[in-house]
């Protein structure tokens, strides 16, 4: 079965993402789906759950102020391992998610945004 990468900002915290996260990756996982996720910030309980549930999750452990690190971590992981898809959650790992995906010619980006971000800032909404 080809991989798919849940691509998630952070599992730090336990918001109405991670939580979809949380609940749905163990599920497509008994139904036979070869998902994995991926944090760009590491830790949480929510990490250590997944795991417990058969859910393989790698911590690409980006520091608020330093993101170099784990779009490198990022890089070789996809490219050692590409995924036939992304699925990604949340402002960063969408962005992040989409540039690495068309920089390294790989497979489709599905981007969940999960809320409207009504009062995010005009450079947000540019970027995204």
């Amino acid at each position: 079965m080809q991989l798919v990468d849940w691509l998630v900002t952070e599992l730090c915290v336990a918001g109405g993402a991670e939580t979809f996260v949380r609940r749905v990756t163990p599920r497509l996982r008994q139904s036979g789906w070869n998902v994995r996720v991926v944090t760009l910030v590491g830790g949480g309980s929510l990490a250590h759950d997944l795991r417990a549930d058969n859910v393989p999750v790698i911590e690409l452990a980006a520091s608020k102020r330093d993101l170099s690190c784990a779009l490198v971590r990022l890089y070789r992981l996809w490219r050692r391992e590409p995924p036939a898809l992304i699925h990604t959650h949340l402002y960063h790992a969408g962005i992040v998610g989409r540039i690495m995906a068309r920089f390294m010619h790989l497979a489709p980006v599905i981007v969940h945004q999960h809320g409207p971000e009504s009062y995010r800032s005009r450079l947000r909404t540019v970027v995204d």
